[in-house]
């Protein structure tokens, strides 16, 4: 994990892996920094207006630790977490998954040793954001199944590694972490790290906000300062701070990237659950709607964040709960969506791509499924024997004028698809294909 190149360099990529090889393959430094950091594309902006500047680390005192991936394990060898631990080290993070191809071989035994001797432990994923937007609840259902349950005494919470883009537009990446960070809160229940550096966020991903609601892992290599100085996004503070690339840390072998936490022992404590951890504020219209719910002892259950901004969507905000998620904007209200519902909206790109809910889960006329209904003319259906499914524009102005699913064709069982010459969804007793010819809808009944 090392923030060091934009993703758009694919030859300084293969140079580095090239060269970080030769390296690793005399058992010294496996993982050396080849180059500096590039310039960012033009018209990026360089500081936000928003910026605030990090408080100074306590680097005397502060809980510090590594992060350690395969490059730690030259040749297959392990790390001894109890020398890690004799140096002074209070946690470590610990490298699980990549994509959705790659699970680290040493996550397991890494993370059992490491709290075995005492230290917090989280894991992290290194992202690579794909379209379509849905890719980042894949990554993160992918990680998420990885690490398993890390509610527990101890475990940090889980870490999005964002660092490349592979070609995304600004707006896409920062949909895609979107996606992939409440997808994880939502499987985990807990509130993800975002781990990034300034040159990435504010050059590749044009410095959005929306993000201030998870902490920030910020890497910035340069332990002569006593913090990352200037921030992005709309963060007031640093969580941790990746300030070197080459610690040597007894146990490990070669360098390694260190870290320090952004206060004390007892405050790493509350983080890692090894301590009574202080309720977030729920208020305003969509506070009142969680209590008309039932508030904590609701379906949606406590609240995992504050309320935040709606990614792709200005003006409008969102707060996440154990069960489900409230949206609100000034001209659809506070509504919440939940379960299946959610998983679908969510793996279709949430608000930035499938619009605001302006309904609450409701039960449908027929009382045999469930429904959202969102800005734009759209809305998600489900039944237990059908799933969830998406339908909009005109095959749901089609579908809506034969009775919904108390006409004929009954509910969907499809999303909408591209056919030959048109789009279409299926149904339980037929299906409806639009033209993009005419703009026609034929409706076959079976």
């Amino acid at each position: 994990m090392r923030l060091f190149r934009p993703a758009r360099r694919p030859l300084l990529a293969g140079l580095t892996v090239l060269f970080a090889a030769a390296l690793g393959a005399t058992g010294t430094v496996a993982n050396a920094m080849p180059t500096v950091p590039l310039p960012p594309p033009p018209g990026a902006p360089a500081v936000s207006p928003r910026a605030a500047t990090d408080p100074p680390y306590d680097k005397v005192n502060a809980p510090w630790g590594p992060d350690v991936s395969g490059w730690q394990h030259p040749a297959g060898g392990g790390i001894n977490w109890a020398a890690v631990r004799g140096a002074g080290a209070s946690f470590a993070f610990v490298k699980a998954s990549e994509g959705t191809g790659y699970t680290s071989p040493y996550y397991r035994s890494d993370t059992t040793t490491a709290r075995a001797q005492g230290l917090y432990v989280g894991a992290y994923h290194f992202a690579q954001p794909r379209l379509p937007i849905s890719t980042a609840a894949t990554e993160a259902n992918y990680f998420a199944n990885i690490i398993g349950d890390v509610r527990g005494r101890g475990w940090l919470p889980p870490v999005l590694d964002l660092e490349v883009d592979n070609g995304l537009s600004a707006a896409n990446i920062t949909a895609w972490a979107h996606t992939f960070l409440q997808t994880l809160q939502a499987r985990t229940g807990r509130v993800p790290i975002l781990y990034s550096g300034g040159w990435f966020y504010r050059g590749y991903m044009y410095n959005p906000s929306g993000f201030g609601q998870y902490p920030l892992w910020d890497a910035l290599y340069n332990n002569y300062v006593s913090s990352p100085g200037t921030l992005f996004g709309d963060w007031t503070r640093t969580t941790f701070w990746q300030y070197t690339w080459q610690r040597s840390v007894p146990g490990i072998t070669g360098l390694v990237d260190a870290s320090y936490f952004h206060g004390n022992r007892t405050q790493l404590a509350v983080l890692a659950n090894d301590a009574v951890i202080s309720a977030v504020r729920t208020y305003g219209a969509i506070g009142a709607k969680w209590a008309a719910l039932g508030g904590a002892s609701g379906f949606l259950g406590k609240p995992l964040n504050n309320e935040h901004d709606v990614a792709g969507v200005p003006g409008a905000r969102m707060e996440d709960f154990t069960g489900g998620t409230i949206y609100w904007s000034p001209a659809s209200g506070a509504h919440e969506v939940h379960g299946s519902i959610l998983a679908k909206y969510r793996a279709t790109g949430n608000a930035a791509n499938y619009g605001l809910p302006v309904t609450d889960e409701s039960k449908t006329p027929d009382g045999i499924g469930r429904y959202n209904h969102f800005t734009g003319g759209r809305s998600i259906y489900w039944t237990p024997s059908t799933g969830a499914h998406l339908v909009y524009g005109s095959i749901r102005a089609k579908w809506a004028s034969l009775g919904w699913e108390r006409g004929r064709l009954r509910y969907p069982t499809t999303d909408e698809y591209s056919v030959a010459g048109g789009r279409r969804n299926d149904f339980q007793h037929g299906s409806i294909t639009w033209s993009s010819r005419t703009g026609a809808q034929t409706v076959v009944y079976r």
